[in-house]
């Protein structure tokens, strides 16, 4: 009896010693390949490299700044998690970029002590807070500028509450927030269209933030792995939830999974109704800004941006090849058909509720031949930020009754230097 016994025990125990060594070596296979898969990748982004040499060169090339500032923007692109809006960025000190203590880009304002002040908000995604751009000539600093060494005019205060990926509904809970801790603006600014287009291509539907579904997956990963339960059933759970995430980051199955699908193929099946959702849930979110600004006492001014995809610019060849990349990509194709779309519905949406405080600056950079765009996002060039200000700042001035002289700020703030 104990003799058979032993058998059986011996005969389990190799059964699991050898599904163990299977499994083993199933496992360092799929680590082999996905370790060769990596390798052939950075052989050929490297060997891409060098047969572009001869291809556009980047419209900061010659910019003897750029190097420093693409390190400390990569320094600087630290996110920490903030209630309500998901994230913002960590406290950053360097030379071109700078963040404070509650995740806002430096704003350059000039030297000056005029009175009386306005007082801007400023809102938006990265072109808001200055993706490819130094602190003294983003957007909103470029704003503060605008009345500098004006007799008469009043002194500008300009808060960049800009941030990589919000959209419009994201900005005016952040908004909701300030006006809560006391904060009372003259003026809110939102300068939207790119992550709410992309937004909505993810989702299928507009009105929510990008990404939402990862933060569905890290929802229902947290309610596992940071469960109470301390039995081994929960254990089990936890363990078998973290080797699922392990066996996700391997590239080399993902990319076999992603392989039937093609990268043409579209992520969400585009269609006339996607673009009216994006109006409709643009104008009603204006609405609620709008109750608040009867409510609190400021205006608004909402900017629909410009895009590569919607532009009618002489593209430089920088730009000319941005645009033929996108050509066989379906998400990118989706893309521009919207920012093509959206705009004029937008215009005639938005007429009858705010009149001119809408300002859509779709087709600002038609016909201009100077380097505009950095990336098929649409980040922008620090040459064309003072003609982005200078299209709104007319509105701009007539909320805040700021004489709307000719544009001339200082040089070193928003100077108009591009080098």
């Amino acid at each position: 009896m104990k003799l058979r016994l032993s058998r059986i025990v011996g005969s389990a125990f190799r059964a699991v010693r050898d599904s163990w060594l299977m499994i083993g070596v199933l496992l360092l296979l799929l680590v082999a390949l996905d370790a060769a898969y990596r390798g052939q990748a950075m052989l050929r982004r490297t060997v891409t490299a060098w047969r572009t040499t001869a291809a556009p060169p980047h419209p900061y090339a010659d910019s003897v700044w750029f190097q420093a500032y693409e390190t400390e923007a990569r320094a600087s692109f630290l996110l920490r998690w903030e209630p309500y809006v998901y994230w913002r960025r960590v406290p950053f000190q360097g030379r071109l970029v700078n963040i404070d203590s509650a995740g806002r880009r430096r704003i350059v304002h000039p030297p000056d002590t005029r009175d009386p002040v306005r007082k801007v908000f400023f809102f938006g995604g990265s072109t808001a807070y200055g993706r490819f751009q130094r602190d003294s000539m983003t957007i909103p600093s470029c704003m503060a500028a605008y009345t500098s060494d004006r007799p008469g005019a009043p002194r500008l205060e300009v808060t960049n509450f800009g941030e990589t990926g919000y959209v419009f509904t994201q900005e005016v809970i952040q908004l909701i927030l300030e006006l809560r801790r006391g904060s009372r603006p003259d003026a809110v600014v939102f300068y939207d269209g790119i992550n709410d287009v992309v937004a909505a291509i993810q989702n299928g539907r507009a009105g929510l933030p990008q990404n939402e579904r990862s933060r569905q997956t890290d929802f229902e990963l947290g309610r596992v792995v940071h469960t109470w339960r301390g039995d081994v059933a929960a254990d089990v759970r936890v363990l078998t939830a973290l080797a699922i995430v392990a066996g996700k980051r391997l590239q080399f199955p993902r990319r076999l999974a992603e392989l039937p699908r093609g990268r043409a193929g579209s992520t969400t099946a585009l269609s006339r109704r996607l673009e009216e959702d994006v109006v409709s849930s643009y104008v009603a979110t204006v609405g609620i800004v709008e109750a608040l600004a009867q409510e609190y006492g400021f205006r608004a001014l909402y900017i629909w941006q410009p895009t590569l995809s919607g532009s009618g610019k002489a593209l430089t060849p920088f730009e000319k090849r941005l645009v033929d990349d996108m050509k066989d990509d379906g998400f990118q194709n989706d893309r521009v058909r919207m920012h093509r779309s959206v705009p004029p519905m937008l215009d005639s949406a938005m007429e009858p509720i705010v009149g001119e405080r809408f300002v859509s600056l779709d087709g600002l950079f038609t016909g201009d031949s100077f380097p505009v765009y950095v990336d098929q996002i649409g980040h922008t060039t620090e040459y064309a930020v003072p003609i982005i200000v200078r299209a709104f700042w007319g509105q701009l001035s007539s909320i805040l009754s700021v004489d709307t002289m000719p544009f001339s700020p200082r040089i070193g703030f928003c100077g108009g230097q591009f080098q």
